[in-house]
């Protein structure tokens, strides 16, 4: 009786065999990719819906805070206003960004912000920044620092003002696009998309000098229809900024 051995047979061909373990591989790796979506479909996700305020009582308790800020215990602050506990609550979110942040800014110069997306650039996250073209050239602007340190950012040409505050984190398509264009080197891990949205720029003045809102949600559908106008402005947006060498001459 024959038996054919194709183990045998392989081994005589070795770029044969090469390729057939190269095929076998990415053939299990695309059938746990798409059973690990199929079965994320089912994993319930914990549903998200922060209000956070901000008015004049809010900075009621910020000397106690600086006295803090080099103490390894946080502050236990008891103000239910408190603005610095609702921008650490805007930082927390921002740490568990694992592949995209997609920022719409009217303006922005927060330097606590400002080193929650620079941490979280370092970590390989990509940042997107559409703001008002105006206050991106504006002195005290965080826009020019973080297009230095790798962000994209484009700006309308229009007397029309771009005032949005919102920002998106790992909407789920954008997440697919990434592994894509990385030629799907890593598969997404299983991250919760979620959006901060409100009236507020992140300002100093936004935070402390203004009755300002910001809602952070992990809400399907806002999430979704963010993202969608922020991709639709991002490819209708011509104007785009360049790193630059010398900072000074926006000091």
């Amino acid at each position: 009786m024959f038996i054919f051995d194709v183990h045998a047979w392989l081994s005589h061909y070795p770029i044969t065999y090469t390729c057939c373990i190269a095929a076998s591989t990415v053939a299990v790796s695309e059938v746990i990719w798409f059973a690990y979506k199929y079965i994320r479909t089912f994993i319930p996700r914990k549903e998200v819906f922060d209000v956070l305020m901000f008015n004049e009582n809010g900075y009621e308790c910020i000397f106690q805070h600086h006295k803090n800020v080099n103490k390894s215990a946080p502050l236990k602050c008891k103000n239910v206003n408190c603005s610095q506990n609702s921008i650490n609550r805007i930082i927390e979110t921002i740490d568990k960004a694992q592949y995209c942040i997609d920022m719409a800014m009217f303006t922005f110069n927060s330097t606590e912000l400002f080193e929650a997306l620079k941490q979280a650039m370092a970590r390989g996250v990509q940042l997107r920044i559409i703001c008002e073209n105006s206050r991106a050239f504006k002195a005290g602007t965080s826009i020019w620092m973080l297009i230095n340190l790798g962000a994209m950012m484009r700006g309308p040409k229009s007397l029309s003002l771009m005032h949005h505050k919102f920002c998106i984190i790992d909407e789920e398509l954008r997440v697919e696009e990434i592994c894509l264009e990385r030629g799907r080197r890593t598969k997404p891990n299983l991250c919760n998309s979620c959006i901060i949205n409100g009236s507020a720029n992140w300002t100093i003045r936004g935070f402390g000098g203004n009755w300002e809102n910001i809602v952070i949600t992990t809400n399907n559908v806002m999430i979704k229809e963010l993202q969608a106008e922020f991709n639709r402005m991002w490819k209708a947006f011509t104007i785009s900024l360049e790193p630059v060498e010398d900072m000074k001459m926006f000091a």
